[in-house]
């Protein structure tokens, strides 16, 4: 048996076991669906890049008051907004939305957005990004 099989052979018995297990005691596992979408904050259908190789996860906590610079993200980023409520602004279109403790963030590829905390509290984001090989995904529009 090859090492890839051997390694893949948890995993599948995990994927096979999971299902039987939720259904045999549902009430020590619960599902709650978070978000359903198949475009951007903007409209624009998601899209995982060819040569996309590697998933970041991050945790940002982003304190009362404070902003994020003008930026765009080359590959897609998704945010999970663990508590607090955070702005984010199209800077070319002026929309601005708000996202709240539970909202999922779909974040725009390649237009300029920025982000501030207007809460009293701070705000905690668990986000996801992917990526390539080539490095990160923020660009800062006055590249600093």
């Amino acid at each position: 048996m090859s090492k890839i099989a051997c390694r893949s052979t948890p995993i599948l018995l995990a994927a096979a076991v999971l299902p039987a297990a939720v259904h045999a005691a549902p009430s020590t596992v619960r599902v709650e669906p978070v978000s359903r979408t198949a475009v951007t904050t903007s409209g624009d259908p998601i899209r995982i890049p060819e040569g996309t190789d590697r998933m970041v996860t991050s945790k940002y906590t982003i304190a009362p008051g404070a902003s994020l610079p003008v930026h765009k993200h080359p590959g897609p980023r998704y945010g999970y907004v663990l508590s607090g409520s955070i702005v984010v602004t199209n800077v070319e279109t002026h929309r601005e939305t708000t996202f709240h403790a539970g909202d999922m963030i779909v974040e725009d590829v390649g237009r300029w957005h920025e982000a501030r905390n207007d809460g009293k509290e701070p705000v905690v984001l668990l986000v996801m990004d992917f990526l390539g090989s080539d490095g990160g995904n923020v660009v800062l529009r006055d590249g600093k």
